[in-house]
């Protein structure tokens, strides 16, 4: 929902508060609002576990890649009051929340569990993961699921948990024995053409997945640096898996294998969809 703290921020970037605007999907943690007459969406940032700065700088890495990436461009991230993309603006963005982002508006429709059985849109989503990986694009922050497990089950306990299971003490501790046995029983991830990626997306909910001649990827707030590649196939499995059937599950692997040119063991993707699920 819009609510008019965003409106505000809205037109206090754009200098008026005359213009036609609609909420867009998915955003669990941020409100992505379509501002119709620039064709660009503006992100108010939420809170949560996300690690703006380093986001920032993730985007700003984004953006100088030689490479045409299946990202939206982005125009404004502002972190302490200044925009850190590499674009000349000395403009002071005092008042604006550090996360506040501005970038293009990419046509297309969300992915969903329908679409994606789809062999084409499969291998349109397989193609832009490899293009992101191989991009040679190095993030700025360290991402694993152990990093992130981490991470909820501090910001858990430290919260009032009245509203929380009784357990939740049990509950965070059982995680965190799941992590580690998990941890010690991980299969490496295959070495590519390339090498390994320098990032990892490590946001998979559909939504995030815009589909038109070809697939983008949206939303990079939980990205980071990684060479752990098929935790981002395991992961869009894992996160959408009450959309998706077994057949195109499978079809999934079969796509991925052949555009990354190595069969996908099913162990590793078992264990990173479990990862995926505890975070």
């Amino acid at each position: 929902m819009i609510q008019e703290s965003h409106l505000d921020l809205v037109s206090k970037y754009y200098g008026t508060r005359d213009l036609e605007t609609r909420l867009l999907v998915g955003g669990r943690s941020n409100v992505n609002i379509h501002v119709m007459e620039t064709g660009q969406v503006v992100r108010v940032p939420g809170t949560g576990a996300a690690d703006r700065p380093s986001e920032g700088a993730n985007i700003a890495a984004l953006t100088v890649c030689e490479t045409p990436l299946p990202v939206a461009k982005y125009s404004l991230y502002v972190v302490n009051d200044r925009n850190v993309l590499p674009v000349d603006d000395s403009h002071d963005y005092s008042g604006f929340p550090t996360g506040f982002a501005v970038m293009d508006f990419l046509k297309g429709v969300s992915l969903t569990g329908e679409l994606f059985k789809d062999p084409k849109v499969q291998e349109a989503v397989a193609r832009a993961y490899w293009t992101i990986h191989s991009s040679g694009v190095e993030f700025v922050n360290p991402a694993s699921p152990f990093i992130e497990i981490g991470v909820y089950q501090k910001i858990i306990a430290n919260q009032n948990t009245g509203y929380l299971p009784n357990d939740i003490l049990q509950i965070l501790q059982h995680m965190g024995d799941l992590s580690i046995s998990l941890k010690e029983s991980w299969i490496k991830a295959p070495r590519l053409s390339f090498g390994y990626p320098k990032l990892l997306h490590a946001d998979p909910e559909f939504p995030n997945y815009i589909i038109a001649d070809k697939a983008n990827i949206l939303d990079w707030e939980y990205g980071g640096r990684s060479k752990d590649w098929l935790y981002d196939v395991a992961g869009l499995l894992a996160e959408n898996a009450h959309e998706i059937e077994p057949d195109t599950a499978h079809s999934w692997l079969d796509t991925v294998s052949r555009q990354y040119g190595i069969k996908v063991n099913p162990v590793a993707i078992k264990q990173r969809s479990f990862a995926n699920l505890l975070v």
